[in-house]
């Protein structure tokens, strides 16, 4: 499973929210593009969820306190495996970075009550999300879209960078540079879980 959010976005979605969540859950909702983040202090639970277990492993060397393999479930569902490791309950926050509408379903309904769910990743144009109102509203939930990882890019370039050189923000283990020629090898790599974000380049 991919995503078409960027590694900035999905970063900057995380931290922000993480601030927000000091002693709490924060799991990075399926598949997380591979966990984007890097352990936050503010968060004692990171979950990192994924079919492919070259991202969970990635996942965990990033941060992740557990990863669940979406394609192991067994008899649960993933919403019950999200909740597992949270407490029973579910977590504080879940951000999608996929798009995918099972995982989004999943993501919201994972979440404890007055938990909030944030959506990073671009689901289909056609895509309708239902659900129950009054099992929404009796939760206290919140959804939230997130666009450009709710930054200021002016503050938060500068901040990603000396993320980075502070070994933060480790860019370089999630993207691949590429030839624009071979777009399909690009794919393939993205699909497999071999490359997070490849990014083709014209000579």
């Amino acid at each position: 499973m991919s995503s078409s959010s960027s590694a900035s976005e999905a970063w900057a979605s995380a931290q922000s929210w993480a601030q927000k969540c000091k002693g709490k859950h924060l799991p990075p909702n399926p598949p997380l593009q591979h966990n984007r983040l890097t352990r936050s202090p503010s968060c004692r639970t990171i979950i990192g969820v994924d079919r492919i277990e070259s991202r969970l492993k990635l996942a965990s060397e990033l941060g992740a306190t557990h990863t669940i393999d979406g394609s192991k479930l067994g008899d649960k569902t993933l919403v019950e495996a999200i909740r597992e490791v949270a407490d029973g309950i579910g977590p504080t926050i879940a951000v999608d970075t996929t798009g995918a509408p099972p995982l989004i379903k999943a993501g919201i309904e994972a979440i404890r009550n007055k938990g909030r769910y944030i959506q990073v990743g671009s689901a289909p144009f056609d895509f309708q999300c239902e659900f129950n109102m009054f099992t929404f509203m009796v939760a206290g939930k919140s959804v939230q879209g997130a666009i450009e990882g709710e930054a200021y890019p002016a503050e938060f370039v500068p901040q990603m960078i000396k993320w980075y050189r502070e070994g933060r923000f480790p860019i370089d283990k999630l993207t691949k540079f590429m030839p624009a020629e071979d777009f399909e090898q690009a794919l393939k790599e993205m699909h497999d879980g071999t490359t997070i974000k490849p990014i083709l380049c014209w000579s």
